[in-house]
Protein backbone atom coordinates (compact mmCIF):
# COMPACT_ATOMS: atom_id res chain seq x y z
CA UNK A 1 0.00 0.00 0.00
CA UNK A 2 2.67 2.63 0.79
CA UNK A 3 4.45 1.67 -2.48
CA UNK A 4 1.11 2.27 -4.55
CA UNK A 5 1.03 5.78 -2.02
CA UNK A 6 4.53 6.47 -3.14
CA UNK A 7 3.95 5.77 -6.69
CA UNK A 8 0.22 7.72 -7.13
CA UNK A 9 2.08 10.66 -5.44
CA UNK A 10 5.26 10.52 -8.01
CA UNK A 11 3.15 10.43 -10.78
CA UNK A 12 1.05 13.84 -9.32
CA UNK A 13 4.31 15.29 -8.58
CA UNK A 14 5.16 14.77 -12.60
CA UNK A 15 1.98 15.70 -13.72
CA UNK A 16 2.14 19.14 -11.90
CA UNK A 17 5.50 19.84 -12.72
CA UNK A 18 4.95 19.29 -16.34
CA UNK A 19 1.89 21.37 -16.45
CA UNK A 20 3.80 24.08 -14.48
CA UNK A 21 6.69 24.10 -16.42
CA UNK A 22 4.08 24.15 -19.72
CA UNK A 23 2.63 27.27 -18.08
CA UNK A 24 5.52 28.99 -17.10
CA UNK A 25 7.43 28.62 -20.50
CA UNK A 26 3.74 29.71 -22.45
CA UNK A 27 4.14 32.85 -19.72
CA UNK A 28 7.97 33.70 -20.11
CA UNK A 29 7.40 33.18 -24.26
CA UNK A 30 4.38 35.44 -24.06
CA UNK A 31 6.13 38.24 -21.89
CA UNK A 32 9.21 38.53 -24.15
CA UNK A 33 9.43 39.03 -27.93
CA UNK A 34 12.67 37.66 -28.47
CA UNK A 35 15.19 35.56 -26.46
CA UNK A 36 17.95 38.96 -26.27
CA UNK A 37 15.43 40.56 -24.23
CA UNK A 38 15.89 38.18 -21.69
CA UNK A 39 20.01 38.71 -21.26
CA UNK A 40 19.49 42.44 -21.40
CA UNK A 41 21.32 43.59 -18.08
CA UNK A 42 18.39 45.59 -15.96
CA UNK A 43 15.74 47.50 -16.62
CA UNK A 44 17.06 50.65 -15.39
CA UNK A 45 19.02 51.08 -18.02
CA UNK A 46 17.83 54.18 -19.89
CA UNK A 47 17.50 52.51 -23.47
CA UNK A 48 15.56 49.68 -21.99
CA UNK A 49 13.03 52.14 -20.34
CA UNK A 50 12.82 54.70 -23.07
CA UNK A 51 11.94 51.29 -25.06
CA UNK A 52 9.27 50.18 -23.30
CA UNK A 53 8.14 53.60 -21.96
CA UNK A 54 6.48 53.46 -26.04
CA UNK A 55 4.72 50.51 -25.41
CA UNK A 56 1.73 52.01 -23.48
CA UNK A 57 -0.50 49.41 -24.73
CA UNK A 58 1.32 46.48 -23.29
CA UNK A 59 2.46 48.26 -19.54
CA UNK A 60 1.06 44.71 -17.98
CA UNK A 61 4.06 42.97 -19.64
CA UNK A 62 6.25 46.05 -18.80
CA UNK A 63 5.52 45.20 -15.33
CA UNK A 64 6.22 42.09 -15.61
CA UNK A 65 9.40 42.14 -17.44
CA UNK A 66 10.58 45.25 -14.64
CA UNK A 67 9.59 42.51 -12.18
CA UNK A 68 11.17 39.63 -13.75
CA UNK A 69 14.73 41.70 -14.30
CA UNK A 70 15.15 42.33 -10.69
CA UNK A 71 16.33 38.67 -11.01
CA UNK A 72 20.12 38.31 -11.76
CA UNK A 73 21.05 38.15 -15.16
CA UNK A 74 23.12 34.84 -14.49
CA UNK A 75 19.95 33.29 -13.52
CA UNK A 76 17.71 34.92 -15.74
CA UNK A 77 19.81 33.33 -18.53
CA UNK A 78 19.67 29.39 -16.98
CA UNK A 79 15.73 29.53 -16.21
CA UNK A 80 14.29 31.83 -18.47
CA UNK A 81 15.86 31.01 -21.56
CA UNK A 82 15.10 27.77 -21.83
CA UNK A 83 11.53 28.70 -20.63
CA UNK A 84 11.09 31.03 -23.60
CA UNK A 85 12.66 28.88 -26.07
CA UNK A 86 10.19 26.06 -24.86
CA UNK A 87 7.33 28.39 -24.89
CA UNK A 88 8.17 29.32 -28.49
CA UNK A 89 8.15 25.56 -29.76
CA UNK A 90 4.74 25.46 -28.27
CA UNK A 91 3.74 28.97 -29.79
CA UNK A 92 5.21 27.37 -33.09
CA UNK A 93 2.01 24.57 -32.54
CA UNK A 94 -0.26 26.21 -31.14
CA UNK A 95 -0.59 29.86 -32.48
CA UNK A 96 -1.61 28.44 -36.45
CA UNK A 97 -4.15 25.77 -34.61
CA UNK A 98 -5.52 28.76 -32.90
CA UNK A 99 -5.52 30.96 -35.92
CA UNK A 100 -7.08 28.26 -38.44
CA UNK A 101 -9.13 26.30 -36.45
CA UNK A 102 -10.42 27.47 -32.98
CA UNK A 103 -10.99 31.22 -33.62
CA UNK A 104 -13.73 30.89 -36.03
CA UNK A 105 -15.62 28.78 -33.52
CA UNK A 106 -14.24 30.10 -30.61
CA UNK A 107 -17.58 31.93 -29.64
CA UNK A 108 -19.64 28.84 -30.33
CA UNK A 109 -17.50 26.23 -28.22
CA UNK A 110 -18.06 29.51 -25.23
CA UNK A 111 -21.74 28.74 -25.71
CA UNK A 112 -21.73 25.63 -25.36
CA UNK A 113 -19.28 25.25 -22.29
CA UNK A 114 -21.44 27.90 -20.28
CA UNK A 115 -25.22 25.98 -21.76
CA UNK A 116 -22.99 23.35 -20.27
CA UNK A 117 -22.78 24.26 -16.99
CA UNK A 118 -26.28 25.30 -16.27
CA UNK A 119 -27.55 22.24 -17.55
CA UNK A 120 -25.00 20.56 -14.61
CA UNK A 121 -26.12 23.31 -12.31
CA UNK A 122 -29.84 22.45 -12.65
CA UNK A 123 -29.36 18.95 -12.54
CA UNK A 124 -26.74 19.21 -9.38
CA UNK A 125 -29.61 21.10 -7.47
CA UNK A 126 -32.35 19.06 -9.19
CA UNK A 127 -30.60 15.91 -7.65
CA UNK A 128 -30.16 17.41 -4.08
CA UNK A 129 -34.14 18.08 -4.01
CA UNK A 130 -35.32 14.81 -5.46
CA UNK A 131 -32.89 12.13 -3.74
CA UNK A 132 -31.97 14.36 -0.41
CA UNK A 133 -31.32 10.89 1.71
CA UNK A 134 -28.58 10.02 -0.45
CA UNK A 135 -24.66 10.78 -0.38
CA UNK A 136 -23.99 13.19 -3.36
CA UNK A 137 -20.99 10.99 -4.35
CA UNK A 138 -23.79 8.08 -5.16
CA UNK A 139 -25.90 9.95 -7.48
CA UNK A 140 -24.23 12.88 -9.20
CA UNK A 141 -20.72 10.45 -9.78
CA UNK A 142 -18.44 9.76 -13.05
CA UNK A 143 -20.93 7.86 -14.40
CA UNK A 144 -23.44 10.59 -14.01
CA UNK A 145 -21.41 13.27 -14.92
CA UNK A 146 -20.50 11.21 -18.68
CA UNK A 147 -24.00 10.63 -19.59
CA UNK A 148 -24.22 14.26 -18.80
CA UNK A 149 -21.78 15.11 -21.41
CA UNK A 150 -22.30 12.72 -24.09
CA UNK A 151 -25.70 14.36 -24.07
CA UNK A 152 -24.72 17.77 -24.36
CA UNK A 153 -22.66 16.37 -27.37
CA UNK A 154 -25.11 14.89 -29.27
CA UNK A 155 -27.38 18.05 -28.53
CA UNK A 156 -24.10 20.28 -29.78
CA UNK A 157 -23.84 18.11 -32.89
CA UNK A 158 -27.09 17.89 -33.71
CA UNK A 159 -27.72 21.35 -33.43
CA UNK A 160 -24.66 22.21 -35.35
CA UNK A 161 -26.15 19.75 -38.57
CA UNK A 162 -28.98 21.14 -38.29
CA UNK A 163 -28.09 24.32 -38.63
CA UNK A 164 -25.79 23.30 -41.72
CA UNK A 165 -28.72 20.76 -43.52
CA UNK A 166 -31.89 22.03 -42.54
CA UNK A 167 -32.47 26.15 -43.06
CA UNK A 168 -35.45 26.04 -41.51
CA UNK A 169 -34.14 25.22 -38.15
CA UNK A 170 -33.13 28.77 -37.32
CA UNK A 171 -36.98 29.41 -36.94
CA UNK A 172 -37.12 26.92 -33.94
CA UNK A 173 -33.49 26.64 -32.99
CA UNK A 174 -33.76 28.58 -29.26
CA UNK A 175 -36.59 26.05 -29.04
CA UNK A 176 -34.92 22.98 -29.31
CA UNK A 177 -32.33 23.49 -27.56
CA UNK A 178 -34.26 24.44 -24.65
CA UNK A 179 -36.40 21.15 -25.17
CA UNK A 180 -33.14 19.13 -25.56
CA UNK A 181 -31.35 20.43 -22.22
CA UNK A 182 -34.75 19.78 -20.18
CA UNK A 183 -34.55 16.53 -21.79
CA UNK A 184 -30.75 16.01 -20.28
CA UNK A 185 -32.13 16.97 -17.04
CA UNK A 186 -34.81 14.57 -16.73
CA UNK A 187 -33.48 11.89 -18.86
CA UNK A 188 -29.92 12.02 -16.37
CA UNK A 189 -32.12 12.09 -13.15
CA UNK A 190 -33.92 9.17 -14.46
CA UNK A 191 -30.56 7.76 -14.59
CA UNK A 192 -29.85 8.48 -11.20
CA UNK A 193 -33.32 6.95 -10.06
CA UNK A 194 -32.63 3.71 -11.48
CA UNK A 195 -29.01 3.52 -10.32
CA UNK A 196 -29.64 4.20 -6.75
CA UNK A 197 -32.53 2.24 -6.43
CA UNK A 198 -30.65 -0.42 -4.97
CA UNK A 199 -28.93 1.03 -2.19
CA UNK A 200 -30.31 0.06 0.89
CA UNK A 201 -30.24 2.17 4.72
CA UNK A 202 -30.77 1.30 7.20
CA UNK A 203 -31.57 3.87 10.30
CA UNK A 204 -31.41 2.32 14.10
CA UNK A 205 -31.71 3.84 17.15
CA UNK A 206 -32.30 2.44 20.96
CA UNK A 207 -36.39 1.20 20.41
CA UNK A 208 -36.64 0.98 16.64
CA UNK A 209 -35.26 -0.27 13.27
CA UNK A 210 -35.70 1.82 10.27
CA UNK A 211 -34.66 0.43 6.47
CA UNK A 212 -35.41 1.12 2.96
Amino acid sequence: MEKEKTEDLKKKAQKTAIAATTAASLFVNNTYETPSEIIEKSYEDEDFNEHYNHKKKSSFKVKIKQILYNIPQSLRIVFLLPLWSLGWLLMSVLRPLWENVLVGYASEISYWLILGAIVFVIILISTLIAFPGLPLSKTFNKKTISLIVILLIALAVGDKLLSVFYPKYKDFKRLAKAVGCIVIVIVSLIFIHFKTRKLKFIVKNDNYTFSN
